[in-house]
């Protein structure tokens, strides 16, 4: 079954949010303001990337725990990555004007396909 693009872009906000807490941030909206998934394909696979805009530099060790948070939530994706199917899971930071937007009606674009087209 196949979901649709925003309930997983709020399963992985809630993931990074929990991830949040349980690294002691007591304000997880001050430091993620923004989030979009990107998928990209290089070396012949998939790849995931999070782009998270946040107003500071992430707090260090951030990035791995919240890697681990969506790895823990989702473990058939670390198990994918262990198998060579798809590469890692990354997180890219941004100002909150590095987030990719419509640019006719100024809303988010929640996911964004950089995959190739081939055809």
């Amino acid at each position: 079954m196949r979901v649709s693009a925003p309930k997983q872009t709020w399963a992985f906000a809630a993931v990074l949010v929990a991830g949040l807490a349980g690294g002691g941030c007591a304000e997880p909206d001050q430091i993620i303001t923004g989030m979009q998934m990107v998928v990209r394909r290089w070396d012949g696979r998939n790849g995931l990337v999070l782009r998270l805009a946040s107003l500071a530099e992430p707090p260090p060790g951030l990035t791995e725990r919240l890697i681990e948070a969506v790895y823990a939530a989702r473990p058939m994706y670390p198990a994918e990555v262990e198998l060579g199917a798809i590469h890692g899971l990354t997180v890219e930071w941004v100002r909150r004007d590095g987030l990719v937007t419509n640019p006719r009606t100024g809303k988010l674009v929640q996911v964004i396909d950089e995959r190739p087209v081939t055809g």
